[in-house]
């Protein structure tokens, strides 16, 4: 398991480029701007009202923190080209191969309000940013005194989540293992009308009481009653109403509706890897949920990984129990958003512990 690191962070984008113009909407007090009588504001206060602005896409940090967390020593500035005038900032993003970062703003101010106009394409930049900075800022580690696994934490909102999957090597717990069987057809028989199946060709993969690779990248499967039971002290499993408060606090919305089922919060929550078809996500708050997949204890049909005591489902779906019923919380790799459904309680699914 790797160790929360602290300081400065790369910013690993391919191919970044020397000069990236960004597309940002601030909020800022107007009553704070010291104006001149041409409607423009002073050089200081143009800087200024960018440094302390907001992102649309990054909402809990200023664009100086976002920018702070990225480069060595950033460096603002204000200049005048054709008559106009921009806010800068420059810098080196630290890493292995350090790049140089420049930024370029465009102050307006009118009846409705200060705006920084877009210049270029920088969305990605911006949600990488957000990430790291948001990460340093509210990012820690816990280790479990039960088996000294370090976590990586993260404070999202009020509350404060490990940032991995548990894997606490609980009785009854398991992993994804290794293939069992391929077969290009399978005919099984429906328990309900006792009608023969003929399935589709699949390949059923194991579950293992031992560790295996999964477990050290997904975490460890539990059953429901195992689940309620596993997280260490000074943590436990999240209940319907916790999820929702996640949910809503990364998306943005409010409402009292539970369990809540969001569009967006999936993209938000979703790591910037391991998803397949690269459907990943933009992971703004560090919660890094990963598509850990899930083993069966009933089968529903009988055909590849829904058939009992198959493991399957990494890559595709991210499957974690809640405290309040046999109901799970998922996020699929097709789209952005979260679902909530009914499974058996022996049904094997993560673990997500959140703090007392």
């Amino acid at each position: 398991m790797n160790k929360h690191r602290t300081g400065r962070v790369s910013l690993p984008i391919a191919k970044l480029t020397a000069t990236i113009a960004l597309a940002i909407t601030l909020t800022f007090t107007a009553c704070e701007e010291k104006q001149k009588q041409d409607g423009t504001t002073t050089t200081a206060s143009e800087i200024e009202t960018v440094k302390k602005g907001k992102l649309q896409s990054c909402s809990a940090l200023t664009v100086e923190e976002i920018f702070d967390a990225i480069l060595e020593k950033p460096k603002w500035e204000s200049i005048t080209e054709n008559d106009n005038n921009y806010v800068t900032v420059s810098g080196t993003a630290a890493g292995s191969e350090p790049q140089n970062i420049f930024a370029k703003f465009f102050v307006t101010r009118d009846d409705f309000g200060t705006k920084i106009f877009e210049l270029g394409d920088s969305k990605n930049i911006i949600e990488k940013a957000c990430s790291i900075a948001y990460i340093k800022a509210n990012g820690g580690t816990f280790t479990d005194p039960r088996d000294k696994k370090t976590y990586k934490t993260v404070k999202i909102g009020e509350q404060v989540w490990m940032s991995e999957n548990l894997n606490y090597n609980a009785d009854g717990s398991k992993c994804g293992g290794t293939v069992l069987e391929e077969k290009k057809q399978l005919e099984v028989y429906d328990s309900e009308d006792g009608e023969a199946e003929t399935c589709s060709g699949y390949t059923s993969y194991s579950l293992e009481d031992k560790n295996t690779v999964n477990c050290d990248k997904y975490g460890r499967l539990y059953e429901w009653e195992t689940a309620k039971e596993a997280c260490p002290k000074g943590w436990h499993l999240p209940s319907n109403q916790e999820w929702d408060k996640l949910l809503r606090y990364v998306d943005g919305t409010s409402g009292t509706e539970s369990p809540y089922k969001s569009e967006t919060a999936g993209k938000y929550l979703k790591a910037e890897s391991g998803w397949d078809n690269n459907r990943n996500g933009t992971d703004n708050f560090g919660f890094s949920a990963l598509p850990g997949g899930f083993g069966k204890f009933k089968s529903d049909v009988g055909c590849g990984y829904d058939s009992a005591g198959d493991f399957g489902g990494d890559g595709v779906y991210g499957c974690w129990w809640n405290s309040s019923n046999e109901h799970y919380l998922n996020i699929y790799y097709y789209n952005d958003g979260v679902d909530y459904s009914y499974s058996y309680s022996k049904d094997l699914y993560s673990v997500r512990c959140i703090k007392d």
